[in-house]
């Protein structure tokens, strides 16, 4: 479920700028253009809300598709991805200094507050949609006593602004006592809505809205959909109408007008709505002009490629097919291991063909059994190396009722707990230090979760063997004291695990030194006040080139990160340093860049992991694009 919400996280965070782009472009619409058109931007909304992925575009605006990973978040330093410098200079410290693992607890803060933060979105969405159904039902309960007046209409006594009811089979309530011509505007207004479904997309609304509800942006869209609705409505009912008729229909507003506000309320209510800029609208109706309908279409399709795509870039047909080629030839041929996906480490079906004996683990039990490890072993000394990483491999689980009255079970968790720690060198992850060696884990697990009550492994030397053939089952213990069996396998994960933290780690160097001196606005005094940090960028060579590039191939790198990134691959890559001109580090990459697909038509791929390998580097990211 916290992966879940973090999706929708992201989702209503990429929305936000879209809700205010949509907000400001209705602001410029809304005397030439027709009201169709910005219900249609409210839709291209609802997509981006509900809808888990979106195409990608050179033109789009946004920081980034991502700003929450599931897998940054629960690294040993969590992180961001907003790819905007200030957000991340403010985010990080605080992340680091509140949510950074404790070597005495057994789980990651930040997975525990993501857990405890996402039961808190469902229990929102289940009260919004609680209250939702019970408005619904007491609306059915005010019209249970309704005289039919033909199909699908009925008069009822005890309402006073005529509405909708109903989704399948949606019925017509008419307030008793209203004239004729008055009951002829409002039949009209909701026969319109009938015929534009206006009944089922305000209740998609309101879904969307239960599921980001957190978001106040999302509230305030859907209020102005409620209103663009109405608007559209009283549109296309007076398109045909003269003066008088207008004025009749007016009239009829005020005559049903209610001075409730009910945001939460579906039904589609004749009078609820901002009568009195309805009414103006009405008075003022023109048919729009041609040109100011195209004009709006343009500004829509502005919106949605702004807006509603993720951030790329993209290549000529022709630059992406030499790039493809070369890549096929010999991508990463000096062995560095640069992309962190083309790691050697085994899936979790390759794991379990490999050991037979092994336990399937969730994906949640992967990451408590990792924490574990590393707030068990990591050194007190983090300068002797970059990264660590954890693996458990489970051979039995054992368990038992808890307590008498206890709604949950005690579980044992018998198995192996690889170590390690690594300094990052351009050729790859060295290991500095570690351990292999039998584990049991004891759990209290109830609705609440798992909660960590013992961590046992064996005592050294000659106790070591009699430790644990006493502690493990009997048809565990020899393959517990045969654990060199499982050692290939279990390094593999742990590799796969240190090549998907380099690129967070990287970044959050980055972000540090970008923090002091704030007030200057030279890159190098930047450098000097962390040299130490910049030093170790430089060291992690083909890693650190890796991650700099794909940060500017996100474009939008023009302020000091983009700088500090720019002295980070000038400083590995000397073939980088070229002679140009450039106002930000990212106007200096795109030039580069567009050296290296020069490079990439003039020489085949042996040559330029020869003379030039970070072009070699980035041209592998650019055919992965």
């Amino acid at each position: 479920m916290a992966d879940l919400f973090v999706k929708v996280l992201n989702m209503s965070i990429t929305s936000f700028w879209l809700i205010l782009a949509v907000i400001f472009l209705r602001f410029f619409m809304k005397k030439k253009a027709p009201k169709w058109i910005v219900i249609l931007l409210w839709g291209i909304v609802g997509l981006r809300l509900s809808v888990p992925f979106s195409f990608e575009s050179r033109l789009s605006l946004l920081a980034s598709a991502e700003t929450f990973s599931v897998h940054a978040l629960q690294t040993q330093v969590p992180v961001t991805n907003s790819s905007i410098p200030a957000v991340n200079q403010a985010v990080h410290p605080l992340l680091n200094a509140s949510l950074a693992p404790v070597p005495a607890e057994s789980l990651n803060p930040v997975y525990s507050w993501t857990f405890i933060v996402s039961i808190l979105w469902l229990s929102g969405i289940v009260i919004l949609m609680g209250w939702g159904l019970f408005r619904l039902l007491k609306m059915r309960r005010t019209v249970a006593e309704s005289i039919p007046l033909g199909a699908n209409i009925y008069l009822c006594d005890q309402i006073k602004s005529p509405f909708i009811l109903g989704l399948i089979r949606p019925k017509i309530y008419l307030s008793s006592g209203l004239d004729p011509k008055t009951t002829r505007s409002v039949l009209a207004h909701e026969k319109a809505h009938l015929e534009r479904y206006d009944h089922w997309w305000k209740w998609v609304g309101f879904v969307i809205l239960a599921v980001h509800w957190f978001n106040p942006l999302c509230w305030l869209a859907y209020i102005l959909l409620g209103r663009d609705i109405e608007m559209a409505c009283d549109e296309k009912v007076i398109q045909s109408m003269d003066l008088a008729e207008k004025k009749q229909y007016s009239t009829a507003l005020l005559t049903c007008s209610t001075t409730r506000r009910a945001v939460l309320t579906c039904p589609l209510a004749f009078g609820e709505i901002d009568v009195k800029e309805r009414i103006k609208n009405i008075l003022d109706y023109k048919k729009p002009a041609v040109w100011a309908v195209i004009g709006s279409i343009i500004g829509c399709l502005g919106v949605i490629a702004c807006f509603a795509t993720d951030p790329k870039t993209n290549l000529s047909q022709t630059d992406r097919t030499s790039v493809e080629n070369l890549a096929d030839n010999g991508k990463n041929q000096n062995g560095a291991g640069y992309d962190s996906s083309s790691s050697s480490a085994l899936g979790a079906d390759e794991i379990q063909t490999a050991v037979g004996s092994a336990l399937f683990l969730s994906a949640e039990e992967q990451v408590m059994f990792r924490q574990a490890i590393l707030n068990r072993n990591q050194s007190w000394h983090p300068e002797e190396y970059d990264l660590a990483a954890a693996h458990f491999l489970p051979l039995k689980k054992i368990s038992r009722p808890m307590a008498s009255g206890s709604d949950g079970e005690h579980v044992t968790y018998y198995g192996l707990a690889f170590y390690e720690e690594y300094k990052v060198t351009p050729n790859g992850f060295d290991p500095v230090g570690g351990s292999h060696v039998p584990v049991a884990f004891s759990f209290d697990h109830d609705k609440n979760g798992y909660f960590l009550t013992e961590y046992w492994q064996p005592r050294d030397g000659s106790l070591y063997a009699a430790d644990i053939r006493e502690k493990f089952p009997d048809d565990m213990a020899e393959d517990a004291l045969n654990q060199q069996n499982y050692f290939d396998v279990q390094r593999q994960e742990c590799l796969k695990q240190a090549g998907e933290m380099i690129g967070p780690m990287i970044g959050s160097q980055i972000d540090t030194i970008c923090q002091i001196p704030a007030e200057s606005s030279d890159p190098q005094e930047y450098i000097q006040a962390h040299s130490d940090e910049f030093s170790k960028l430089v060291s992690y060579g083909p890693y650190t080139l890796q991650y700099c590039f794909g940060e500017f191939l996100k474009g939008g790198q023009t302020e000091l990160r983009g700088q500090i990134m720019q002295a980070a691959i000038e400083a590995i890559a000397p073939e980088s340093q070229l002679k140009l001109e450039a106002a930000n580090g990212q106007e200096y990459f795109d030039a580069w860049k567009d050296q290296a697909l020069s490079i990439a038509r003039q020489h085949d791929r042996q040559w330029i992991d020869d003379k030039q390998p970070a072009v070699g580097i980035l041209l592998d990211l650019i055919s992965q694009a």
